[in-house]
């Protein structure tokens, strides 16, 4: 086997935990599920392995694997729950900010984008960004993440307030 670099704060994510004693209830999909959110490192597309079990990844093949000398702890999240850390303030992709000063509030979201009346029509970004949608000035408002970290506060996420999110 192939040893590979082991992963980073930058490879953190979080997933839903499906389980009938969870402290927590989302929406998927229209669906009201009960289960707790999980932090660690994302393998495959719907398990999550916690942080700092000794854990190194390894190529066997073509295939990414996790091998550990001690037992393994890991948790099947719900594919769309999973949210990557953006690296700032403890927050996450798909987390709800609302500005400080206005009522509007926007989603965060990973990929590219265009900032209104800053960029020209040839420029684009490529990170996480704000997707405001809720709010009268929300189509004026930059969306560079970074930029509003110090002036907006966490409104909890899109699965736990999905009738937030989709407020226009």
């Amino acid at each position: 086997m192939e040893q590979t670099n082991t992963p980073s704060e930058k490879n953190l994510f979080k997933g839903f935990a499906p389980n009938d004693n969870g402290q927590k209830e989302i929406t998927v999909n229209g669906t009201k599920i009960k289960g707790d959110w999980v932090e660690g490192y994302l393998f495959q597309r719907h398990i999550i392995v916690p942080a700092g079990q000794g854990i190194d990844y390894a190529k066997y093949g073509d295939k990414n694997i996790i091998t550990s000398d001690n037992c393994l702890e890991f948790y099947i999240v719900i594919p769309e729950t999973v949210c990557q850390y953006t690296g700032k303030k403890n927050t996450f992709e798909f987390d709800l900010i609302k500005h400080n000063f206005g009522n509007e509030i926007g989603v965060i979201r990973y990929g590219s984008y265009r900032n209104p009346f800053l960029d020209d029509r040839s420029t684009e970004h490529v990170g996480f960004y704000v997707d405001w949608v809720v709010g009268e000035e929300k189509e004026l408002l930059r969306k560079d993440l970074g930029y509003w970290l110090a002036v907006t506060e966490i409104a909890g996420n899109i699965f736990e307030n999905p009738n937030l999110a989709r407020q226009q």
